[in-house]
């Protein structure tokens, strides 16, 4: 009995690894001249405001580059994900998420290494003080830079996507991130960075410019907001204009847009987010896209009930490249972008689950 037993799992093993095989086949074929991100893939542990009484905890797989590869590949865009993971058992249960979830890939397994992690109460932002990061000595961090052929990596792409985050991680994941820009950058791709910035990650002897700027000059896309475009980019913010009103805060973004088209001959659209938290009124939350040419602003949103505050940023990215892909104007992109970010806030995962019909019909709404 025992014997067939142990048959019958090693069977039901082997029809497992042949699906997940299938799948990870399936997402290598459709991935094409498609999108490539870059960072370190951690875990979210998201514990609720009367923890420790209530001794529950809910834990998420997320990162800034994943989840908008994920929000890519739920909207049938052709995208590739690069990260490092360790070698255990928890990094072998996300990598078969991953490929379940039928996300193109390539994982480089490190020895010694972890997975990082970080905490947050429930609902609350990323950028708060209350979240507590565990992030030294990862795999992503650890990753050599001359582990990955970024030109045979990037060869045949359109797209590269990177954050301001993972420079923060180390010297080593700064390198990788300026080579792959700087690789990019010759084979003719698309460059966007999204300037997430997180003090805590930061030592305090390396000011973020040193490393920011470098990479910035690659880039085409820029998206972030103007607080993390002074802490990354020393772009200070005017105090006259943050007033709490939309036109002045909209006349900021032009501001900003212009000192961060002026610091790279590279970049032609700068996406800048605004998100203000109440707790009487929830999240009220606008974003303005500019260009060399012209510039175009959101309708304001008004959120009374967040569920999740983590991955709005990422989804209203991927939403950037994935309106670009289709060829919309600059008002369209913009409108898309916003309406995926502002749907992700009643979604409990840090990447999102809309399709493009659900996020397509709450831009109806404010065409």
């Amino acid at each position: 009995m025992r014997a067939l037993i142990q048959e019958r799992n090693n069977t039901n093993e082997r029809k497992v690894n042949a699906v997940m095989q299938k799948i990870s086949q399936q997402s290598q074929d459709k991935v094409g001249a498609g999108t490539v991100c870059f960072g370190e893939l951690l875990l979210r542990i998201t514990h609720q405001q009367d923890w420790p009484s209530t001794p529950h905890a809910q834990l998420f797989v997320g990162g800034a580059e994943y989840n908008v590869s994920c929000a890519l590949n739920m909207w049938q865009e052709p995208v590739h994900f690069i990260t490092a993971l360790p070698k255990n058992a928890i990094a072998d249960l996300v990598e078969k998420h991953i490929k379940v979830q039928g996300l193109s890939c390539s994982l480089y397994r490190q020895s010694d290494s972890r997975l990082g992690f970080y905490i947050t109460c429930g609902g609350a932002d990323v950028k708060s003080n209350d979240v507590v990061y565990d992030r030294n000595d990862t795999a992503f961090s650890q990753l050599d830079s001359d582990v990955i052929d970024w030109k045979k990596t990037l060869s045949g792409k359109r797209w590269l996507h990177l954050s301001a985050i993972s420079p923060a991680l180390g010297i080593n994941a700064y390198k990788n991130c300026l080579e792959a820009a700087k690789t990019a950058h010759e084979l003719g791709l698309t460059i966007s960075i999204d300037l997430n910035y997180r003090q805590s990650l930061w030592k305090k002897d390396i000011e973020p410019c040193s490393r920011i700027i470098p990479i910035l000059k690659y880039c085409h896309w820029v998206m972030g907001n103007i607080w993390s475009a002074e802490s990354l980019l020393n772009i200070q913010t005017v105090p006259e204009l943050l007033n709490g009103d939309k036109r002045q805060y909209l006349e900021h973004a032009r501001y900003t847009a212009d000192k961060i088209l002026s610091m790279s001959q590279s970049t032609q659209h700068v996406a800048l987010t605004f998100r203000f938290d109440s707790e009487q009124r929830g999240i009220d939350y606008f974003a303005a896209l500019i260009n060399r040419k012209q510039s175009a602003s959101s309708n304001t949103f008004s959120v009374k009930s967040v569920i999740n505050r983590v991955g709005s940023g990422d989804c209203f990215m991927a939403g950037l490249i994935y309106g670009q892909n289709k060829g919309y104007s600059l008002q369209e992109n913009l409108n898309y972008a916003v309406s995926a970010a502002v749907g992700h806030f009643q979604e409990s995962t840090d990447y999102t689950t809309q399709s493009t019909l659900d996020i397509k019909k709450m831009v109806n709404l404010i065409e």
